[in-house]
């Protein structure tokens, strides 16, 4: 997934469908980040504009665990 970065709202949007998606619950994947759940979220609703290495960090998170779930493809 390619985020918008002109848009915080969009890139928090994104990072939830893709969270939702990997059906990890935003109290997972923030502990696998080694962040805050209220940081997170504020994320995720566009108030925080995350970082590229934060953004990079929660797309690796994800795809693993899709891939774990054998969603997207070969394991």
């Amino acid at each position: 997934m390619v985020f918008d970065m002109t848009d915080g709202r969009r890139v928090g949007a994104s990072l939830r469908r893709l969270r939702e998606t990997a059906g990890m619950s935003s109290d997972e994947l923030a502990a696998r980040l080694g962040v805050g759940v209220d940081h997170l979220r504020a994320v995720e609703r566009g108030v925080v504009t995350p970082s590229a290495d934060f953004l990079a960090a929660a797309t690796a998170v994800l795809a693993a665990h899709l891939r774990d779930a054998g969603v997207g493809g070969a394991s």
